[in-house]
């Protein structure tokens, strides 16, 4: 089966990159290294499928709110349009 990067290059018809890092939390590791993994890509846009191992930690949802709103202010300081992917 194919993972979810190939699933959108097949789907959009686009070059899809895959930086993330398997068992991250948005809300420790992901929100300080967003911003290198971005600025180290060309990419025209970004998706950001993260939050789900936060899950499991005591993290309240205006936690997990403001994990994700760090990095989409990053994404757009950096003008690249994100694209919010979940399960």
């Amino acid at each position: 089966t194919l993972g979810y990067p190939a699933r959108l290059e097949a789907l959009l018809g686009i070059d899809v990159r895959n930086r993330g890092v398997p068992g991250e939390r948005l809300s420790r590791e992901g929100v300080r290294r967003f911003p290198v993994a971005l600025k180290e890509s060309r990419g025209d846009a970004v998706s950001i499928f993260e939050g789900v191992n936060d899950v499991g930690i005591t993290l309240s949802p205006e936690g997990y709110r403001r994990a994700i709103q760090k990095t989409l202010n990053i994404a757009f300081a950096l003008r690249r349009p994100p694209l919010l992917i979940t399960i």
